[in-house]
């Protein structure tokens, strides 16, 4: 069964403080509504076991057991915010910028709602997760006018040797 998460729902999940729960908790994510199959939670690495409690994966625990997560067109919202976290920790901008503008180039896109949230509603995070998380939100704004300007510039380049 393919998992079936709406856009905001393991960001949500994650943002807005669920950190740790016993097992069985999961499975009532199902009986709520949501579609989706708790197994995929744990293959994806969304939620992390550990004996029989299960916590969310936080991006560096995520990036580790899936080196191209976030890379897809179709990834999960929350793939595509750890990706931009462990970008965003990095020293290559320019790669941090041109994924920027593959995620968040429409005003619109999911992405920027997932990380339009106030600063205190992540305050529960683990200090990494937590450091990134407020770092794109500080810089929402200026990260997508330099992912502009720099995709601008990079057709510009490409032009000239043509």
């Amino acid at each position: 069964m393919e998992m079936i998460l709406p856009s905001s729902t393991s960001v949500g999940l994650q943002l807005y403080g669920f950190v740790e729960s016993d097992f069985d908790d999961a499975a009532k994510f199902s009986r709520v509504g949501l579609s989706i199959n708790v197994q995929d939670l744990f293959t994806d690495h969304i939620l992390i076991k550990n004996g029989n409690k299960q916590a969310l994966g936080g991006f560096a625990e995520r990036l580790a057991a899936s080196k191209n997560l976030g890379e897809k067109a179709n990834s999960h919202l929350i793939d595509q915010v750890h990706r931009a976290m462990f970008l965003y920790q990095g020293t290559n901008r320019g790669t941090l910028l041109e994924y920027i503008h593959r995620v968040a180039s429409n005003p619109d896109s999911p992405f920027l709602a997932s990380i339009d949230l106030p600063l205190r509603d992540i305050t529960w995070m683990a200090r990494d997760d937590h450091k990134q998380a407020t770092g794109l939100i500080t810089n929402k704004e200026s990260l997508i006018r330099e992912s502009a300007t720099a995709q601008r510039d990079k057709a510009s380049q490409s032009s000239l040797f043509e």
